[in-house]
Protein backbone atom coordinates (compact mmCIF):
# COMPACT_ATOMS: atom_id res chain seq x y z
CA UNK A 1 0.00 0.00 0.00
CA UNK A 2 3.04 2.77 0.73
CA UNK A 3 4.23 2.48 -3.01
CA UNK A 4 0.35 3.55 -3.94
CA UNK A 5 0.81 6.63 -1.75
CA UNK A 6 2.92 9.07 -4.44
CA UNK A 7 0.39 7.83 -7.10
CA UNK A 8 -2.74 8.79 -4.83
CA UNK A 9 -0.71 12.23 -3.90
CA UNK A 10 -0.66 12.90 -7.73
CA UNK A 11 -4.55 12.29 -8.34
CA UNK A 12 -4.80 14.95 -5.17
CA UNK A 13 -2.61 17.16 -6.49
CA UNK A 14 -4.07 17.16 -9.69
CA UNK A 15 -7.45 17.67 -8.40
CA UNK A 16 -6.36 20.93 -6.35
CA UNK A 17 -4.84 22.50 -9.35
CA UNK A 18 -8.56 22.01 -11.09
CA UNK A 19 -10.11 23.16 -7.92
CA UNK A 20 -8.19 26.80 -7.78
CA UNK A 21 -8.54 26.75 -11.65
CA UNK A 22 -11.73 25.83 -12.96
CA UNK A 23 -14.03 24.43 -9.94
CA UNK A 24 -16.45 27.46 -10.57
CA UNK A 25 -16.93 26.76 -14.17
CA UNK A 26 -16.76 23.41 -14.51
CA UNK A 27 -19.25 21.62 -16.93
CA UNK A 28 -20.96 18.24 -16.40
CA UNK A 29 -18.75 16.86 -18.99
CA UNK A 30 -15.53 18.12 -17.48
CA UNK A 31 -16.47 16.58 -14.25
CA UNK A 32 -17.28 13.23 -15.66
CA UNK A 33 -14.12 13.51 -17.65
CA UNK A 34 -12.37 14.07 -14.60
CA UNK A 35 -13.83 10.85 -12.55
CA UNK A 36 -13.29 8.65 -15.85
CA UNK A 37 -9.79 10.11 -15.91
CA UNK A 38 -8.97 9.26 -11.86
CA UNK A 39 -10.74 6.23 -12.40
CA UNK A 40 -8.10 5.03 -14.93
CA UNK A 41 -5.13 6.76 -13.91
CA UNK A 42 -6.11 4.73 -10.43
CA UNK A 43 -7.09 1.22 -11.80
CA UNK A 44 -3.25 1.77 -14.68
CA UNK A 45 -1.39 2.55 -10.72
CA UNK A 46 -2.71 -0.33 -9.39
CA UNK A 47 -4.66 1.78 -6.70
CA UNK A 48 -8.09 0.17 -7.66
CA UNK A 49 -8.61 -3.52 -8.56
CA UNK A 50 -10.74 -4.61 -11.38
CA UNK A 51 -13.55 -4.99 -9.69
CA UNK A 52 -13.42 -1.90 -7.99
CA UNK A 53 -12.90 -0.20 -11.25
CA UNK A 54 -16.14 -1.88 -12.48
CA UNK A 55 -17.86 -0.65 -9.27
CA UNK A 56 -17.04 2.60 -10.04
CA UNK A 57 -17.58 2.51 -13.77
CA UNK A 58 -21.22 1.21 -12.92
CA UNK A 59 -21.78 3.97 -10.23
CA UNK A 60 -20.76 6.47 -13.20
CA UNK A 61 -22.83 4.75 -15.53
CA UNK A 62 -26.10 5.11 -13.53
CA UNK A 63 -25.36 8.72 -12.55
CA UNK A 64 -25.48 9.83 -15.99
CA UNK A 65 -28.80 7.78 -16.84
CA UNK A 66 -30.53 9.86 -14.09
Amino acid sequence: MDDKIPQIQQIKDIVTKLIEEKMDNLKPEQAQFIIEEALKFGFRNGIFDLRESEAISKSIRIINTK
